[in-house]
Parts: structure tokens; C-alpha cells; sequence
């Protein structure tokens, strides 16, 4: 199918002269002021004239949202939180395990590998290994009762059965063969992420030799940085080639600190996440994210009952909108976090943009952000 998108500003996600997006098929063809070159009576015409055209976002570790999780273990909640990241904007996601048992991980990459391969999932692009190869002193919310050392038997079932599904794998390189399966999964193509993390700037130092180059959820779940003591977080911040995932709620990292970051890291570095769980998108009151209750209250902030922080109920765009308000970004520069930026670090050459020969997801938005639709691969899959 030939379509022919009007927008009131398109963004690629560099903010475009042009009016009209020209899609064929599930490829952008062109972007075009002029559409009298073109056939009309081949085209369907699509008026979002009084919207802006944005490329899809990229979501590279979300738990959950829209009442469902995905440590559920059931098909019909990944589908739903297909669903609800379509609603939110996200036309390409990393379902986001918990430290749980072996036989439980499984079963959730089994159903998660069925998902993927349907029409009602497509926004899935693979999955985010969170544990259980982690540190019990930076846990957090993550249940302490199945943090395990990494054994090879362990490691070569999940390559064997799932290495083409694993896309990112976050641990704790100070555990015991920490450093071994840094070296393991990098020499097997998947992004190495430090997280739930008590490693010293020494640790660091030999993670990244071995392939380590991102940081989970930075700031949250890590040694902090002492001047004398420069731990995982010091360690991230002096690395020039080490993505930061970043929560931009106001919550799990302050605003100052947040713009702190930005100048020190630069904008090519930051990956915006939501790590939403089961509550995103719905109202305050009692969830669960894996075996935890866990509260959402008036703010959206979403903790344990000791406090800990678990989780979060944010939406991608919103984030977006935050590192406006909280830095001194503009809106491409922010939107640049949430597209291109994931893309280039998972490899994804022909998403997070809108140009000639990319895949056309893409969404419609209002001044104010609220997602009018959602298209993936060309075609339609939510209308407000």
C-alpha cells in the first residue's frame, strides 16, 4: 500500500521543511513538499494536518504497564503490553525480565519468543536480561531470594535456546565470574549493562575491557560516586563509550542531576527508558511488579513497602517532555534519546528515524504530546 501523510511539522528526528511523508509498502519512499510528482490516484491520502509526525519510540526496558507484567508468564499479557506500548508510542520494545528462578526465566523467554513472532507483538525487537547475575547489596526491588553466581550450564541454555531473542544483560560485574560473563555475552553480540552493582572503579575498569558499555537505570542501584571512591557511577561518567539508561521522572534521578549528566556524558549517550511496571498507565493503588506488592501513589511514584523504589508508571513521550523541562535540551535533541539513540546501540539500522528506506513507524502527536496514532511498518495499529 502507497499512503500520503500530512503533517503540520515532521521529524525525522531532525524537524523537517516538509509537509508530507511518502510511505510505500513498510518503507519510507520519501519526504516531500511537492506531491504533484507523485501519482495520487496510487496513494491514500492522510490527513494529520494540524499534527506532528514523530518517528516511533524505541523502549529498551519495560517491565510492564496497562495492568500486566511481563513476569506474568502468560501470552495474553505480553500481548497486552504490546498493546499498551502502542498506545504509549513505543513501536519498538525490549520486554524486561526480574531476577526470578531458572525454570521461570525460561518459561517467560519461551512466551516471549512466541509473542515476537506475531502480528499483535511486532513491536517486540527482543529482550533485557535484568538478573539474576546481580549483587543482593544493590538488589533494590529485584527478590534477593534467587540472586545466583552464573554458572556455564546456566549461560549456554540461554544462547542455546534464546541468544537471537537476548539483547541486553544486566549485572553486577563484581559477583563471582562476573567478569567472565561480561566477556561471555559481549563475544556473543549482546549489549553488556552494569546494574544492581557494588562494583569498585577497578571492577569497572576490567568490565569495560571485557565489553561492558552501558549502565541500567544509572544512578539507581550502584555504588555512587565518592571523590575518593569513584565506584560504578564515577566509572560510567569517565567512560566515553558507555551508554546511560536513564529514568527522566523526577523521581529516580533528580532534575539537576539529570541536566549534570547531559553536559558530562553528551546527547549520544543517553538512552531514555521508562522501566515501567504493571501500574503504568493506570491510577495510584496496590501491584505487583514480579513477586512484590508494590504502592503507586498521587505522584506516580511506585515503591516497595521499606520504600525502595520499584519500578516506575512512565510513559517514553513523557520522559521526552521531561528532559525539557529539566535541561537544557530542546525537544529534538530529547527525542533524539527515545529514537536514534536506542537504535544505533541495538543495531537498529533502519528504525528510530524517518528517511528514505527506513521502516515507517512512526507516530502522530498534538502540541501537547497525547499520541494520536501509531503506525508500524506502515500500517495503523492505534487511533486515539
Amino acid at each position: 500500500m502507497k499512503q500520503i501523510i500530512k503533517a503540520s511539522e515532521i521529524y525525522t528526528p531532525e524537524i523537517s521543511r516538509k509537509k508530507h511523508l511518502i510511505i510505500e509498502g513498510n518503507k519510507v519512499e520519501s519526504i516531500s513538499n511537492n506531491i504533484k510528482d507523485y501519482n495520487l490516484q496510487e496513494y491514500k491520502l492522510i490527513n494529520y494536518s494540524e499534527y506532528r509526525v514523530l518517528p516511533g519510540l524505541i523502549d529498551i526496558h519495560i517491565h510492564g504497564g496497562a495492568g500486566v507484567g511481563v513476569m506474568d508468564g502468560r501470552l495474553e499479557c505480553i500481548k497486552k503490553l504490546s498493546e499498551y506500548a502502542f498506545k504509549s508510542g513505543v513501536t519498538s520494545f525490549l520486554p524486561t525480565t526480574l531476577t526470578t528462578s531458572k525454570v521461570k526465566l525460561m518459561n517467560v523467554l519461551a512466551i516471549i519468543q512466541y509473542a515476537k513472532g506475531q502480528k499483535y507483538s511486532s513491536n517486540i525487537e527482543g529482550v533485557h536480561l535484568e538478573g539474576p547475575f546481580i549483587n543482593e547489596k544493590q538488589a533494590g526491588a529485584q527478590n534477593q531470594n534467587f540472586i545466583c553466581t552464573p554458572k556455564h550450564k546456566y549461560l549456554q541454555e540461554l544462547i542455546d535456546s534464546y541468544q537471537d531473542l537476548i539483547k541486553v544483560v544486566s549485572i553486577a560485574p563484581e559477583i563471582e565470574k562476573g567478569l567472565d560473563v561480561v566477556d561471555y555475552f559481549a563475544r556473543k553480540g549482546i549489549t553488556v549493562s552494569v546494574a544492581h552493582s557494588d562494583a569498585t572503579f577497578e571492577i569497572m575498569q576490567k568490565a569495560f575491557a571485557k565489553g561492558l558499555d552501558q549502565a541500567t537505570h544509572f544512578f539507581n542501584g550502584m555504588r555512587g560516586l565518592h571523590h575518593r571512591y569513584p565506584g560504578v557511577v564515577g566509572a560510567v561518567l569517565n567512560n566515553e563509550e558507555c551508554y546511560c539508561e536513564l529514568i527522566a521522572d523526577g523521581i529516580h534521578v533528580h532534575p539537576e542531576v539529570i541536566d549534570l549528566l547531559i553536559k558530562i556524558k553528551g546527547e549520544k549517550k543517553i538512552i531514555l527508558i521508562s522501566d515501567s511496571m504493571q501500574a503504568a498507565g493506570l491510577s495510584a493503588g496496590s501491584y505487583a511488579l514480579g513477586d512484590d506488592k508494590v504502592t503507586v501513589d498521587e505522584t506516580g511514584k511506585a515503591y516497595l513497602s521499606d520504600g525502595t523504589l520499584a519500578g516506575s508508571t512512565l510513559r517514553l513521550i513523557d520522559a521526552i517532555s521531561n528532559m525539557v523541562q529539566f535541561t537544557h535540551l530542546n525537544f529534538v535533541q530529547a527525542l533524539k534519546m527515545a529514537t536514534i539513540n536506542p537504535a544505533v546501540k541495538l543495531g537498529l539500522e533502519r528504525k528510530g528515524r524517518l528517511e528514505v528506506g527506513c521502516e515507517a513507524d512512526f507516530i502522530v502527536v498534538n502540541d501537547s504530546l497525547d499520541i494520536i496514532a501509531t503506525y508500524k511498518n506502515g500500517n495503523k495499529v492505534y487511533e486515539v
